[in-house]
């Protein structure tokens, strides 16, 4: 975990080209034309130094983002699959009415058990949320700031870990398409500066 006094921004990927209510998890899917538009309006908007690391998921819509906002800085991407966002398994790009429809009972008990229950042949939130802690674990803590370019699901992941709040409070935390969220990082604490951002300040 961080040590030493550091600023996190936390960058969700801009919009995709998946069609509306399809199960988009780990399925890999690029940005649409319009997502283009917002990342790149997003990094205008970055008015400090360059960062000095710039880790982002393994996931096309998540590196084609990180790719956009590292044209001005040239860093060195560093992609982890421990950002990637939650496993859908057999779900995966279906939409959520099929998902329902094949097999109600264990749909709703899935989705009053988010936390511990995986989807069919994919993961929990607390899988994400343990992978999550992984990266954290190894992440580098000499510099600052870092950019991370991730999905809903690991970003509040990370943010709970970070924190320090139960992981039943994530849904708190909105992290829309191309929006930036920042945390203050020491050795006494963790403190949110803002969050869902339409630009970096």
């Amino acid at each position: 975990m961080p040590t030493n006094s550091q600023s996190i921004y936390l960058v969700r990927h801009a919009e995709t080209t998946a069609e509306p209510d399809r199960v988009i998890g780990q399925t890999d899917i690029d940005l649409s034309t319009a997502g283009k538009k917002q990342i790149t309006k997003l990094v205008k908007s970055w008015k400090q130094e360059t960062p000095t690391k710039l880790y982002c998921s393994s996931l096309i819509r998540a590196r084609q983002s990180a790719e956009i906002l590292n044209k001005n800085w040239q860093l060195e991407i560093e992609h982890d699959e421990l950002l990637n966002e939650l496993n859908f398994g057999l779900w995966e790009n279906k939409l959520w009415d099929e998902t329902y429809n094949d097999d109600p009972s264990f749909f709703n008990h899935w989705a009053e058990n988010w936390l511990t229950e995986p989807a069919p042949m994919g993961e929990s939130f607390d899988d994400v949320i343990s992978r999550c802690r992984d990266w954290l674990n190894h992440m580098s803590t000499e510099n600052t700031p870092i950019v991370i370019v991730a999905h809903a699901g690991s970003l509040r992941a990370i943010t709970s870990i970070l924190l320090d709040l139960p992981a039943s409070c994530v849904f708190s935390f909105e992290f829309s398409h191309a929006r930036v969220s920042k945390l203050q990082l020491s050795d006494e604490s963790a403190k949110l500066i803002y969050l869902n951002n339409f630009n970096f300040c």
